[in-house]
Protein backbone atom coordinates (compact mmCIF):
# COMPACT_ATOMS: atom_id res chain seq x y z
CA UNK A 1 0.00 0.00 0.00
CA UNK A 2 1.69 3.67 -1.19
CA UNK A 3 1.35 6.23 1.26
CA UNK A 4 -1.67 8.64 0.85
CA UNK A 5 -0.95 12.14 -1.27
CA UNK A 6 2.85 11.06 -1.39
CA UNK A 7 5.54 9.79 -3.78
CA UNK A 8 8.71 9.65 -1.65
CA UNK A 9 9.53 6.33 -0.15
CA UNK A 10 9.15 5.57 3.57
CA UNK A 11 12.18 3.82 4.66
CA UNK A 12 11.39 4.83 8.23
CA UNK A 13 8.27 1.77 8.04
CA UNK A 14 9.16 -1.41 7.94
CA UNK A 15 5.91 -3.34 7.75
CA UNK A 16 5.94 -7.26 8.84
CA UNK A 17 7.12 -9.40 6.39
CA UNK A 18 9.86 -6.46 5.08
CA UNK A 19 9.15 -4.26 2.32
CA UNK A 20 7.95 -5.48 -1.37
CA UNK A 21 8.00 -1.55 -2.63
CA UNK A 22 9.69 1.64 -1.77
CA UNK A 23 6.15 2.66 -0.67
CA UNK A 24 5.03 -0.24 0.79
CA UNK A 25 3.65 0.87 4.38
CA UNK A 26 1.50 -2.05 5.56
CA UNK A 27 1.05 -5.88 5.27
CA UNK A 28 -1.73 -8.02 6.72
CA UNK A 29 -0.73 -11.18 7.66
CA UNK A 30 -2.66 -13.99 5.74
CA UNK A 31 -5.53 -11.43 4.81
CA UNK A 32 -7.43 -9.49 2.31
CA UNK A 33 -9.01 -6.36 2.48
CA UNK A 34 -10.54 -3.32 0.72
CA UNK A 35 -9.58 0.03 -0.83
CA UNK A 36 -8.91 2.52 2.01
CA UNK A 37 -12.45 4.19 3.37
CA UNK A 38 -11.90 7.83 4.67
CA UNK A 39 -13.95 8.49 7.65
CA UNK A 40 -14.74 12.15 7.57
CA UNK A 41 -16.27 11.76 11.58
CA UNK A 42 -13.46 9.01 12.90
CA UNK A 43 -14.50 9.26 16.60
CA UNK A 44 -12.30 6.77 17.14
CA UNK A 45 -9.47 8.83 15.85
CA UNK A 46 -8.91 6.69 12.13
CA UNK A 47 -9.57 8.73 9.76
CA UNK A 48 -8.23 5.87 6.78
CA UNK A 49 -9.29 2.49 7.63
CA UNK A 50 -9.80 -1.12 5.69
CA UNK A 51 -11.36 -3.33 5.88
CA UNK A 52 -11.03 -7.27 5.50
CA UNK A 53 -10.71 -10.82 6.75
CA UNK A 54 -8.08 -12.81 8.33
CA UNK A 55 -7.09 -16.56 8.90
CA UNK A 56 -4.51 -18.55 9.78
CA UNK A 57 -1.62 -18.31 12.57
CA UNK A 58 -2.58 -14.64 13.35
CA UNK A 59 -6.36 -15.68 13.88
CA UNK A 60 -5.25 -18.61 15.75
CA UNK A 61 -3.05 -16.79 18.43
CA UNK A 62 -5.53 -14.42 19.30
CA UNK A 63 -7.65 -16.94 20.11
CA UNK A 64 -5.23 -18.81 22.39
CA UNK A 65 -5.28 -15.85 24.26
CA UNK A 66 -8.28 -14.58 24.31
CA UNK A 67 -10.68 -17.09 26.30
CA UNK A 68 -13.27 -15.24 25.18
CA UNK A 69 -12.52 -15.71 21.79
CA UNK A 70 -15.25 -17.56 19.48
CA UNK A 71 -12.26 -20.00 18.72
CA UNK A 72 -10.85 -20.28 22.03
CA UNK A 73 -11.67 -23.67 22.85
CA UNK A 74 -11.68 -25.26 19.86
CA UNK A 75 -8.15 -23.43 19.46
CA UNK A 76 -7.23 -25.09 22.73
CA UNK A 77 -8.30 -28.61 22.28
CA UNK A 78 -7.58 -29.15 18.73
CA UNK A 79 -4.96 -26.26 17.27
CA UNK A 80 -5.29 -24.46 14.23
CA UNK A 81 -8.47 -25.11 11.61
CA UNK A 82 -8.75 -23.75 8.26
CA UNK A 83 -12.28 -22.44 9.41
CA UNK A 84 -10.71 -19.51 11.39
CA UNK A 85 -11.11 -16.48 10.20
CA UNK A 86 -12.16 -13.27 11.24
CA UNK A 87 -13.54 -9.74 9.94
CA UNK A 88 -10.57 -7.44 10.35
CA UNK A 89 -10.76 -3.44 10.41
CA UNK A 90 -7.29 -1.89 9.74
CA UNK A 91 -6.91 2.08 10.95
CA UNK A 92 -4.49 4.92 10.21
CA UNK A 93 -4.28 8.32 11.64
CA UNK A 94 -1.85 9.76 9.04
CA UNK A 95 -1.82 6.79 5.74
CA UNK A 96 1.52 5.42 7.09
CA UNK A 97 1.26 4.17 10.32
CA UNK A 98 -1.57 1.49 10.25
CA UNK A 99 -2.66 -0.79 13.02
CA UNK A 100 -5.55 -3.66 14.11
CA UNK A 101 -8.69 -1.75 15.40
CA UNK A 102 -10.15 -4.49 17.59
CA UNK A 103 -13.08 -3.12 19.22
CA UNK A 104 -14.11 -2.07 15.57
CA UNK A 105 -17.28 -2.90 13.87
CA UNK A 106 -17.08 -5.48 11.48
CA UNK A 107 -14.05 -7.20 13.19
CA UNK A 108 -14.70 -10.40 14.89
CA UNK A 109 -15.23 -14.11 13.84
CA UNK A 110 -16.97 -15.46 10.44
CA UNK A 111 -20.59 -15.03 11.00
CA UNK A 112 -20.28 -11.70 13.08
CA UNK A 113 -23.44 -9.77 12.53
CA UNK A 114 -21.82 -6.44 11.09
CA UNK A 115 -19.30 -7.67 8.16
CA UNK A 116 -16.66 -5.48 7.01
CA UNK A 117 -18.71 -4.88 4.08
CA UNK A 118 -21.65 -2.63 6.05
CA UNK A 119 -19.36 -1.32 9.31
CA UNK A 120 -20.75 2.06 8.65
CA UNK A 121 -24.80 3.14 8.81
CA UNK A 122 -26.68 6.41 9.41
CA UNK A 123 -30.13 6.73 9.97
CA UNK A 124 -30.50 7.73 6.35
CA UNK A 125 -29.59 4.30 5.06
CA UNK A 126 -31.42 2.43 7.55
CA UNK A 127 -29.12 1.71 10.52
CA UNK A 128 -28.78 3.12 13.77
Amino acid sequence: MASAGSRAPVPEVVPAGGKLAPHHVFTLDRGSGSGVYHDPIAADGFPLKLFGRQDGEPVYQRALKDPNHVWHKIAKAEGLKRYMTEGVTVGSRDGIHWELIPAAPGHGPTGSPRTPSSPFTTASSGGT
